[in-house]
């Protein structure tokens, strides 16, 4: 199963959404999308990181997380060290082992 979270509030959904069938994402077969409360004044990176260690207490396997904040994915390796871990950045995706 694939799930998204996105630090972009509820109110850009739509536009989430349709962003996403524009790259051509099928966004029919992703299993859950998390976005941020409207009003929720938390940064990013807490935000993703409460909902991702969340769906994890819920009892799912997190076996891969790709995100383009470095601080996200290090906070992640904290909790959760056997996920794999991938930052993107521009054009490239970076194995954080590796970093």
């Amino acid at each position: 199963m694939i799930a998204i979270v996105t630090g972009r509030p509820e109110r850009l959904r739509y536009i989430t959404l349709r962003q996403l069938r524009m790259l051509g994402i099928p966004v029919e077969r992703i299993w859950r999308i998390e976005m941020r409360p409207d009003g929720d004044t938390r940064k990013s990176p807490h935000f993703k990181l409460e909902t991702i260690l969340s769906i994890y207490y819920e009892g799912f396997s997190i076996v891969e997380i790709h995100d383009d904040e470095l601080e996200v994915l290090m906070a992640i390796r904290r909790y959760l060290p056997r996920t794999k871990l991938y930052l993107h950045s521009d054009d490239e995706v970076i194995e954080l082992h590796r970093l």
